[in-house]
């Protein structure tokens, strides 16, 4: 006689089996794209590459929370101070485009490259303003 599995073997084996119809939730669609005013974010952006992620961490491996980190696109407020970047120096890539034949010293490059653009024509300050990231990318952080 074979011998009886209680419920609770079976609710175990859905949940390892099928984690999504357990635990899963539907994400919101986006609706009526065609309405909404879009702006193209294409063309030349200012560009910091970042082979050692000082941008984003110490080097203890803890993320930045000073002004250190190349998101907060920080000024000196002094001449003493010392701010080692600027984007407003820095170079320039297009976008999209990958940028390793953008630049001929990043062809075998594969590590952070930290993009701005200041002005978006059309968006208002203070403006909310949804993005939504499409393509390629490892990750993406706040921009200033």
């Amino acid at each position: 006689m074979p011998r009886a599995f209680p419920l609770r073997h079976y609710l175990l084996a859905l949940c390892l089996l099928f984690p999504g119809a357990v635990f899963g939730q539907v994400a919101p669609l986006i609706a009526n794209i065609s309405a909404r005013r879009m702006v193209s974010l294409d063309g030349q952006w200012q560009v910091i590459v970042d082979p050692y992620d000082t941008g984003s961490f110490d080097y203890h491996g803890r993320p930045l929370t000073n002004n250190n980190a190349f998101f907060k696109n920080y000024k000196p407020q002094s001449a003493s101070e010392l701010v080692e970047y600027d984007f407003d120096t820095s170079g320039y890539l297009n976008v999209p485009g990958d940028w390793n034949t953008q630049r001929e010293s990043l062809l075998f490059y594969e590590g952070s490259v930290w993009y701005k653009r200041s002005t978006l024509a059309g968006i208002t300050v203070g403006q909310r303003m949804p993005m939504i990231r499409s393509g390629p990318q490892n990750s993406a952080n706040r921009s200033s």
